[in-house]
């Protein structure tokens, strides 16, 4: 681009006639002299890139002009006035024009009108032409990066012609000189005599040997070179860098086939059902629940078509164009994220409808779909962005940084950062504000503390409001009535920071109670209310210490108290957990600025933290917000009531407790012990070690730092439990020698893996499954041959359970569908928390904390304290304990494995 002109008198007048007759912008300007002490008012046209100025509108030959290319314009605040200035500043308006020459200084001008101190704003920054410039920036850096793959071709291109003259030349030469060669055999053979029979012998053994060691020598040399490169850090970057682009591959064949599905047996079926005569779902609900699903199956096809194209170029691999082709059209995902919620509400509503409700259902149990619902398929798209920004740390991690395409890879990861940052943000903003407004519309008076964005949703339930005395006290003889539950009953909504409480109307409206906004600044919470022992004796079989006080002193109005009674001791733990928290963290000023820990800069919110020290006796809480529907309704699906332990008390064993009782003891064998009794203490002993971890503990990912045993110490022994079990349930399969001793006890194994799958033990389920699928046990055919069908059939079944495969997607079902006590699998949710901490900044753009990341960890660690303090009820058995901790009979993996192969050698090939 032209950085500078010359200009005559005559270009200059004939030029300022053109740009006063033509210029696309004129008029009256006050321009700053050059010694910045006063104003000088001048006639000013714009042309082009040329902004001349006259003395006034009728001059005809122009004071000066300004060339604006590359200049920078905006609009500039007023400057303080003087103590002698005269003119109101306040009706001017400023701007300036800043010139890419250091030299030149910048030209301050001004206008008496706002409107047209914008126009002129944006006239010159039109002339300017900065958008060419960086286009055409832009473009020499995509011609630059082009040149250099074109003369890597050409360099590789003449070292490849190079080679192929060199071997010419051989050719040639080893020609000549086996014809050299046969001229002098017919010489010799014509010349020489007849030797014995024996001297041709050895000759022709010598030859031999000769042969065989030219040979091996030569293969010796070439196996050290290849074996040198093998072992080189740039085959090695090399062959893990293809091994993640065949996993994109692979995981990008799956996406499309998931995407093919959902439109395949979904959208484009529910739409011409729309069209039929009696349509189940209309045409706008359709769009609602899908929206763009086809456009980005559409996209993704495309892409795994090109990736194809680029892995059948191996081994040479670029993608960084693949992913220039693709960031543009990424915004899609925007769109569809920011719907997802709404679309699963609106399928929601549309299921009531019994056609559709039956229709999808036949969709659902097409063969493609494997027993997986609309829901599963509408999220999948979810976690794409996040997949594609693991694989480009990968892929950047195994790239050298002298790689043509690391800064293309480079930018499109922080281009599918930011992506996800505003993902992540709006998706949790819109949920909230869905949330409010509907509840909003629900309460009949309306609620206008609910329109506030700032404003978070906590919980929601069912809980009944004791009546107060005109002193103050609960009102004796009615606190277990029928009658008080009926009347008494209130949906009570918690928010981050009011409370809420409602009584239903028919139609399932609502309406608020007297004193039924409660800001939670003014509020004291009192979860063992004081009672006199008149009011205990009266009432304390009733409610049996199910009922909380919230004390309330607004500042414009009287103090009140108000008594909520829970249903459950557990979800009285619950919700005064969750006032609690909310309470402190109104209270708390810039609480969450200090929740970045110095490894993983993030620590658990406030409002997850269950303050147990506050009350000793406080029970743990339920997963409430999963349990409950859009009305507070529990779910029908709960444990057996002898697996739950609704008051543990202080009597409960702990496990150093069963440890040092199983020190220093013979431990019964496998035989003496029933199959239900190991599944009891077996998920016992799970639940005591899952139990004793720490939330500080899931922060930072320490269990994959080197110093791991000294910052997460509970999770190490944890994973070093499930080992030793493992390891335990191998060894007293391979110990027995007698083949039926072995299928007696595998057998026995997954009976026990079954019992704890109903105890919601799924990680004991993972454990004995892991066992049976390590090599010295999955390797015994004629052992396996013996095991009856319904065993192997119910080792499926569990296998199936507990299998990674799409991110637990069956296990964590599972969980979702179960109350506490449970113990989940660890791994998965530290595989969790490490996607969330790779793939998501600890801060935002403009250096602010990222709540939304804060958010999702804070989930995470939720549902795993809800599960870590709900207990078993389950008797302590020491002879069981004692075997199952017994290591003394345990055999490491290489025992296991020459075990299993003097037990069944292999078969010879």
């Amino acid at each position: 681009m032209q950085k500078g002109i010359r200009l005559n008198d005559g270009h200059v007048a004939s030029l300022g006639l053109l740009a006063r007759k033509d210029g696309t912008r004129k008029g009256y300007l006050s321009k700053r002299s050059s010694d910045n002490t006063k104003w000088q008012t001048k006639w000013f046209a714009l042309l082009q890139n040329l902004l001349f100025y006259f003395e006034s509108d009728s001059s005809s030959r122009p004071s000066g002009l300004y060339l604006l290319e590359g200049c920078v314009c905006d609009r500039a605040p007023s400057p303080k006035p003087a103590l002698s200035a005269k003119e109101p500043l306040e009706k001017q308006h400023y701007f300036t024009v800043n010139f890419s020459h250091e030299n030149q200084k910048a030209l301050e001008l001004r206008t008496e009108d706002a409107k047209d101190c914008d126009e002129w704003v944006a006239a010159i920054a039109h002339a300017s032409y900065r958008t060419l410039a960086t286009e055409h920036e832009a473009l020499m850096q995509k011609y630059l990066h082009l040149l250099q793959i074109v003369e890597t071709e050409k360099t590789v291109a003449t070292q490849l012609r190079r080679q192929i003259e060199d071997g010419e030349v051989e050719i040639e030469r080893l020609k000549a000189e086996i014809a050299t060669l046969l001229r002098d055999n017919e010489r010799i053979q014509s010349t020489q005599t007849v030797t014995p029979n024996d001297e041709d012998s050895d000759i022709k053994k010598i030859k031999k040997v000769q042969s065989f060691l030219r040979g091996w020598l030569c293969r010796r040399k070439w196996k050290t070179i290849i074996q040198d490169y093998i072992r080189s850090p740039h085959a090695d970057s090399m062959r893990k860098r293809n091994q993640v682009v065949f996993s994109m591959l692979e995981a990008e064949a799956e996406y499309v086939q998931q995407l093919h599905i959902l439109v395949n047996n979904f959208l484009r079926p529910l739409r011409m059902a729309a069209s039929s005569k009696k349509p189940p779902i209309t045409h706008d609900d359709v769009s609602s629940i899908f929206l763009n699903s086809e456009t980005i199956m559409f996209l993704h096809q495309i892409f795994y078509q090109g990736l194809k194209a680029r892995i059948s170029s191996w081994p040479t691999l670029v993608l960084a164009d693949l992913f220039d082709i693709l960031l543009p059209m990424l915004n899609i995902y925007q769109e569809f994220v920011r719907n997802h919620q709404y679309s699963l509400q609106i399928l929601a509503h549309c299921k009531q409808n019994r056609d559709f409700d039956k229709l999808l259902k036949h969709y659902e149990a097409k063969p493609d779909c494997e027993e997986r619902t609309l829901e599963t398929f509408l999220t999948y798209p979810m976690f794409q962005i996040p997949r594609y920004i693991l694989t480009l740390h990968e892929l950047l991690a195994h790239t050298p940084h002298e790689h043509v395409e690391r800064n293309s890879l480079d930018y499109a990861k922080s281009k599918l950062e930011e992506l996800s940052r505003v993902m992540h943000d709006e998706v949790s903003e819109t949920e909230n504000i869905r949330k409010n407004l509907a509840i909003e519309r629900m309460i009949i008076e309306g609620c206008e503390i609910l329109l506030d964005t700032s404003q978070t949703f906590v919980r929601q339930g069912s809980l009944i409001q004791v009546p107060m005395s005109e002193k103050g006290k609960i009102t004796r003889g009615r606190l277990g009535s029928l009658s008080l539950k009926k009347e008494g009953e209130r949906q009570c909504f918690l928010f981050s920071k009011h409370l809420i409480i409602c009584t239903r109307g028919s139609g399932g409206k609502l309406h608020l109670t007297k004193n039924g906004v409660i800001s939670l600044i003014d509020c004291t919470l009192l979860e063992d209310p004081e009672s006199t022992e008149e009011e205990a004796k009266g009432s304390s079989q009733d409610i049996d210490h199910l009922d909380f006080k919230i004390g309330v002193e607004p500042k414009d109005s009287p103090p009140f108290t108000v008594i909520l009674v829970a249903s459950s001791r557990q979800e009285k733990a619950a919700w005064t957990s969750d006032i609690s928290q909310c309470v402190d963290n109104i209270r708390c000023n810039g609480l969450m600025m200090n929740a970045f820990e110095e490894n993983s800069k993030v620590t658990v919110p406030q409002m997850i933290k269950l303050n147990t020290e506050r009350k000793p006796t406080r029970l743990p809480r339920t997963p409430l917000e999963a349990a409950e529907g859009p009305h507070g309704a529990h779910r029908a699906v709960s444990p057996p009531r002898t697996l739950t332990q609704d008051d543990p008390g202080d009597n409960q064993v702990t496990l150093e407790e069963i440890t040092q009782m199983a020190e220093g003891v013979k431990a019964e064998p496998f035989e003496n012990h029933s199959a239900l009794e190991i599944a009891e203490q077996l998920t016992l002993l799970d639940h005591l070690v899952f139990k004793k971890i720490p939330y500080e503990e899931f922060f930072g990912q320490g269990w994959m730092k080197l110093e791991k045993n000294e910052r997460t110490p509970y999770i190490m022994k944890t994973t070093k439990h499930f080992n030793d079990i493992s390891n335990l349930i191998a060894s007293e399969i391979i110990r027995n020698e007698d083949i039926n001793a072995r299928v007696s006890a595998i057998e026995k194994w997954v009976a026990v893996a079954d019992i704890c799958r109903c105890l919601h033990n799924y990680n004991a389920v993972l454990e004995i499954t892991s066992s049976m699928n390590r090599s010295a046990i999955f390797r015994l055919k004629k052992t396996w041959l013996k095991v009856s069908k319904q065993t192997k059939a119910l080792i499926d079944k569990l296998q199936k359970l507990v299998s990674s495969e799409g991110r637990f997607k069956n296990l964590r079902e599972a969980l979702k569908n179960c109350d506490p006590p449970c113990v989940p699998y660890l791994g998965m949710y530290l595989t969790d928390l490490a996607f969330i901490e790779e793939g998501t900044p600890n801060y935002t753009e403009d250096g602010l904390v990222n709540f939304s990341k804060m958010r999702m960890i804070s989930h995470i660690i939720r549902e795993i304290r809800q599960f870590q303090q709900t207990a078993y009820k389950i008797e302590h058995q020491v002879k069981v304990t004692q075997y199952l901790l017994d290591q003394s009979f345990v055999m490491d993996e290489e025992s296991l494995y020459e075990s299993s192969l003097r037990m069944e050698p292999k078969l010879p090939t």
